[in-house]
This record gives structure tokens, C-alpha cells and sequence, in this order.
């Protein structure tokens, strides 16, 4: 290949050193396994409500270090397209003042306008009735969208659950069969939330019925169903996007825009890290995490996220971000360990490189717990993403005075000083007191970024893909996680194939 994997791994290893980092610690667990080319080549949890038990926060304005920021309401967003074609300039987004929020509402849900000539929202279904469903369901009632109906089809009781599910969230219909909320003419969009190993087989229904689907991540097990789904979202004229909820955190926005901006210097390294001590339940069967035949594992579980983080921020080694999603462009390098029980992966350090060199040191377990965070560094710049990274509602970055237009060594000896430094944080709606339920999951309410930006696309007339999470960066995402998963031996375990 046109770079050296091993050269890069040598050079993570030395940089952590340096900088006592658990960079070092991954580094050499993945010196036993290997690098490669990227070439191209069932059932449900339960629903179970909880009582009530509701925090109601304001919603605080931007915070801004060195700045006035904190002083501002939110003000329209203009980044990555969600609020027009005008990008902000890069002292507005050092400044905080022109940036999250595009059409917030007081309660700091966002506003989804209708077309002109339309006076109804669009339906939602919702396809597996669980706890994440129940998250994402509160989130859309929230901004005051349409749940119309509600489908189940492997547990047992699954019409009663789908009923139950549907009177919490106004649905008028429940079905116990998928084939039937995929014939309901009055739903254009469904949500996907069923566990990993039915993720292929749903979207694939729904997008036949002709249904706009955002799936939950990771999206398939195996990079060639994702393709086979993408390839028929493409002849229907549908848009179908993986869940990555992350990517539409305003926190995560804000990050991006400064790295691609260019203020930190080119993207040289990237560290991550998800993980938490997963209780393992008597009834293994419907224990999720350790279940291999439901996709379990650390790597579909939490890894993914990761992966997500390293194609977003490498992808930005040049000002304004190359859109190189290219798999041949891509390496991964890969040691961990498996359950002895179940064969699922618990345990995992990992790298993603870029063909230019720039890498991301990743960690993810079923084992130990984890600060959930990431970091960016670039040539003369650190960005922080707050924990739990996957839900950030904050992130900070520091830029130092850059080496390479310096004439004299800086004193004291080494790194050069500190020049400016600003923060961004957003706090979520409130979840709704009209609920007889509460948030399963952290920051839950954050979903509702990702279904007004599906909602807003599906009204534009032509639109099948969105800018933060373009379709050929989900299949990219795919076949890194799909390598990472061969390359721990755990690929056909968690249920991958071959495609033939």
C-alpha cells in the first residue's frame, strides 16, 4: 500500500509513550495481529414502562471561553447543510455565536416545517417496540410528531406489547406482524429498533413496502447486506440512514465544523474509548450483550461508535475535510479477546488509519468501565468531546501556536503555548410530562435531532441522503467494522456471512 501500517503503529506507540497515554497500552496489544486493506469487495427486547421520574432543567445558552457567547440565545444553525446552503466563517464558530439551532423551539425541541401545501405531518412507525424505540417514540412526541403505528413480530405477546407500546405514545395502530406495518399506506417513515441480527431483514421489508428507513446502528452485520439495502434504497428513491444519533448532536456538529474549519491543523490522531461492565443475565437467551446469535459483542455494541468517530474526523486532514470514503484508503489493525461461554467479543483494542497516515487508537469492553470520551488532535489543536461521547452535550478544544511557521524553540521546552481555547454546550429538551414513562437510556432526548433532520428530508422533495451522514460513509462504516469483527475472529460468530 502506498503507506506503511507498521510505520504508523510505531509511531502511535512512540507518541503514546511520550505522552503517557492508553494509546500505549492498545498499541501494543495490536502488535501480535495485523493491517489490511479495506478492498471492495431474532428477536426484541421487551418493553417494559417505568414510572415517571422527570428532571425539568432550562435550557441553558452557549458557553464560550474568551468569548461573548454565553450571552447569546440560540441563533439559526448553518452548518453541514440542516439550515441552508451558508456556512459559518471561522471566527464565527471560534466565537460560538452563529451556530446550533436552527428553528429550536423554547423548550429546546427543534422545529420541523411543513412543505407548502401540506397541513399533516408525516407518520412514523415503529418497528420493534423496546426500550430505545420507547426513547426514540418520547423524542418525537416531543417536537410534536406522528407515531401512527407500531409493529411487532418475535416475542411472545407481541400484539398486547405492540398495543401497549402504541397507547402510550398516541399510535392508533399496533400490529403483531412486521408485514403488516409495512403495508400500512399511511406510514412513509419507520424507525428500526429491533436487536442487531434483525436489523437486515426489516429494513429490507420496509424499504420493499416503500418506506423511508432510519435503522439503528450498526446498521447490518455484514457490509455486503448493507450494500443490498443501500442498492435498494437508491432504485426506490428512499432515504435510509444507520442511526448514528451521534452525528447530530450539536456538540458533535460544533466539534466537527472547527476540525474541518482547519483551526486545529490537519487531523494527525484520534483516541477513543466506550466501555462498561455488562451484567450477564441467568436467561442467556435474552441477554443482548453476551448473545451471539441476537449480534452481541463490544464491537457492534459500542466499537461502532468509534469507528463512526474515526471516519468523520480522519476523513478531515486538510482544511474543510476530504470526503475520502474510499475504502481502499483504509486499514485497521486488531487484538482483543472473547467470551469463553458465548464467543462474543468483550475485550478490544483497535486502530483505523488513513492511507495519509492519520489513525485513531480505539478501545471498547464488555468488562471494565470507561470514561466514554474522544479526542482529536490535530497538527496545533486538541478537541475534547465530552462523555458519554455517543450523547455528548459538550466539547472544548485548545489551539496552540503552530510549530511549523515558528523561527525559535519555545521555552520551556517542548510544546509550544496555548493561543486560544473555547467551549460548546447545549443541554437537551425536557422529556415530556405528558409520558407514563421515563428515559431508559442517557440523554435520550437526543434523538430528537436525528428524526427532525430524517423529517425535514423526507419533505425535500429528492432528498435520499443527509450531509452529516452521507451514504457512501455508511458504507464505509460497515466494512471497517465488518474487518475489526473478522480481524478478532468473531465475524461469523455475531452472525456475519459471506454474501454468496
Amino acid at each position: 500500500p502506498p503507506h506503511n501500517p507498521r510505520r504508523v503503529l510505531a509511531l502511535s506507540i512512540a507518541g503514546s509513550i511520550a505522552s503517557g497515554s492508553m494509546g500505549f497500552l492498545l498499541a501494543c496489544l495490536l502488535l501480535r495481529n495485523r493491517s489490511e486493506s479495506l478492498l471492495p469487495a431474532t428477536m426484541e427486547p421487551a418493553f417494559n414502562p417505568a414510572p415517571a421520574d422527570v428532571l425539568y432543567r432550562p435550557m441553558p445558552a452557549h458557553s464560550g471561553v474568551g468569548s461573548a457567547a454565553a450571552a447569546h440565545s440560540p441563533v439559526p444553525l448553518r452548518v453541514n447543510g440542516l439550515g441552508g446552503d451558508e456556512k459559518p466563517t471561522l471566527q464565527q464558530l471560534l466565537d460560538n455565536t452563529e451556530f446550533i439551532g436552527k428553528d429550536i423551539d423554547a423548550r429546546g425541541f427543534p422545529v420541523v416545517h411543513l412543505p407548502e401545501g401540506r397541513e399533516r405531518r408525516a407518520c412514523w412507525g415503529i418497528a420493534a417496540p423496546g426500550r430505545i424505540a420507547g426513547d426514540f417514540a418520547a423524542s418525537v412526541v416531543g417536537m410534536g410528531g406522528r407515531i401512527c403505528a407500531v409493529g411487532a413480530g418475535y416475542l411472545p405477546r407481541k400484539a398486547e406489547r405492540a398495543a401497549a407500546f402504541a397507547a402510550l405514545f398516541g399510535a392508533n395502530r399496533s400490529y403483531g406482524s412486521y408485514e403488516a406495518l409495512a403495508a400500512d399506506e399511511e406510514v412513509s417513515m419507520v424507525y428500526v429498533a429491533s436487536v442487531n441480527c434483525n436489523h437486515f431483514a426489516l429494513a429490507k421489508l420496509f424499504l420493499e413496502a416503500g418506506k423511508h428507513v432510519l435503522l439503528e446502528k450498526p446498521a447490518t452485520i455484514a457490509a455486503y447486506q448493507f450494500d443490498v439495502l443501500a442498492d435498494l434504497a437508491a432504485r426506490n428513491h428512499l432515504l435510509l440512514l444507520t442511526n448514528y444519533w451521534t452525528r447530530f448532536f450539536p456538540a458533535v456538529q460544533w466539534a466537527r465544523a472547527i476540525v474541518d474549519s482547519g483551526a486545529l491543523g490537519s487531523v494527525v490522531h484520534m483516541t477513543g474509548d466506550m466501555a462498561f461492565q455488562a451484567v450477564r443475565l441467568a436467561d442467556g437467551s435474552r441477554d443482548r450483550f453476551f448473545n451471539a446469535g441476537m449480534g452481541g459483542g463490544a464491537m457492534l455494541d459500542m466499537g461502532s461508535y468509534l469507528i463512526m468517530y474515526a471516519s468523520a474526523f480522519l476523513d478531515a486532514t486538510d482544511p474543510g475535510g476530504g470526503n475520502d470514503f474510499d475504502p481502499r484508503n483504509w486499514y485497521t489493525m486488531q487484538h482483543g479477546h472473547t467470551d469463553e461461554q458465548t464467543g462474543v467479543d468483550v475485550e478490544s483494542a483497535f486502530i483505523i488509519s488513513r492511507v495519509n497516515g492519520a489513525h485513531a487508537l480505539l478501545g471498547t469492553s464488555l468488562l471494565r468501565p470507561s470514561d466514554f470520551s474522544v479526542q482529536v488532535m490535530g497538527t496545533h489543536g486538541i478537541m475534547h468531546i465530552s462523555g458519554p461521547a455517543n450523547s455528548p452535550l459538550s466539547a472544548h478544544y485548545t489551539v496552540l501556536e503552530d510549530a511549523s511557521v515558528a523561527t525559535t524553540l519555545p521555552t520551556p521546552c517542548c510544546g509550544m503555548p496555548e493561543t486560544y481555547s473555547a467551549s460548546f454546550e447545549r443541554e437537551l429538551p425536557t422529556y415530556p410530562p405528558t409520558l407514563a414513562s421515563s428515559p431508559r437510556y442517557p440523554h435520550a432526548m437526543g434523538f430528537v435531532y436525528v428524526a427532525a433532520a430524517f423529517e425535514r428530508c423526507v419533505y425535500r422533495h429528492g432528498c435520499v441522503e443527509l450531509p452529516e451522514l452521507p451514504m457512501a460513509e455508511q458504507r464505509l462504516i460497515s466494512r471497517l467494522t465488518e474487518a475489526v469483527l473478522e480481524g478478532l475472529d468473531v465475524y461469523k460468530t455475531v452472525g456475519g456471512g459471506t454474501g454468496d
